[in-house]
């Protein structure tokens, strides 16, 4: 099947066009936003931007400033396309895994992935290695973000939760 959604660009960024699947396309023209919109549009992208740039730094927290602010320096200069070491959390994840098990650097296996079509990309996330160790990933950095328990999210008592005698 094809892929669900295709998103282009036009050329002088006056509008984004949505391609589907089932060869729907919806165009929308940014004039045709109301300007409060547009603002909030550029936020949001800028956000998402310089989020990007620190995708897969684990705990690293000069190197995501230093990143960040690097975007906003290209942005000032009208420098769209600078790389940082972030890439976006599956590309990062990939990278990562693909750095780990293969011994290069992830500066190397960025790269790499970035010069890899959409179905190469594809190709290596199936791998099991792949999976495996992007799941080892996933767990090491759920496990970091592990939080005391607070009011908001109490723990959980397991022992009260399973006993049908207390819940009766």
């Amino acid at each position: 099947m094809a892929k669900l959604l295709t998103k282009s660009l036009a050329e002088d960024f006056s509008a984004v066009t949505f391609s589907f699947a089932d060869d729907t396309v919806i165009t929308q023209v940014i004039d045709d936003l109301p300007d409060e919109i547009v603002s909030h549009l550029a936020a949001h992208g800028l956000s998402q931007k310089c989020g990007d740039s620190t995708a897969g730094l684990g705990d690293d927290v000069a190197k995501a400033k230093e990143n960040v602010q690097k975007v906003l320096n290209d942005l000032a200069e009208n420098n769209w396309t600078t790389r940082t070491a972030g890439g976006g959390p599956r590309l990062s994840l990939l990278v990562e895994a693909l750095a780990r098990l293969s011994g290069q650097t992830t500066e190397e296996c960025l790269t790499v992935v970035e010069g890899m079509d959409d179905a190469a990309k594809k190709a290596l996330r199936a791998a099991d290695p792949i999976k495996i160790e992007m799941a080892k990933i996933k767990l090491e950095k759920a496990e970091a973000a592990q939080k005391e328990p607070t009011e908001e999210a109490p723990a959980i008592d397991f022992t009260q939760l399973f006993n049908k005698e207390a819940a009766a």
